[in-house]
């Protein structure tokens, strides 16, 4: 079951991009950072806990759709405190097909 912005990130303050992660997203997905971060204050999204990676830290993944049901991306990302980190992300992919391979994982 997903989670309103107001439980989940209402505190956020920013987000923590390592080198590798800026270009990366761009190089495979042709996403932009500034793209990522937006996922997290556009409704309707679903945020859940990505239990089988959050082994050294709690890691999570958020699914959206575009307005016009055109693209899709899911996020893979950790909180700590008031700052994010984005690890993998997904773009124009099947969101429930991949939230299941996440799983499975």
């Amino acid at each position: 079951m997903g989670s309103s912005r107001t439980e989940i990130f209402e505190d956020i303050q920013n987000f923590e991009w390592d080198k590798g992660n800026l270009t990366k997203n761009w190089v495979r997905h042709n996403v932009r950072y500034s793209e990522c971060e937006e996922v997290f204050f556009n409704e309707p999204y679903i945020a859940e806990e990505d239990a089988v990676h959050s082994v050294k830290e709690k890691r999570f993944y958020i699914k959206q759709r575009s307005s016009n049901n055109d693209w899709s991306m899911i996020i893979c990302y950790s909180c700590i405190n008031s700052s994010c980190s984005i690890f993998s992300i997904f773009h124009n992919v099947d969101i429930n097909g991949l939230v299941y391979t996440i799983k499975k994982m």
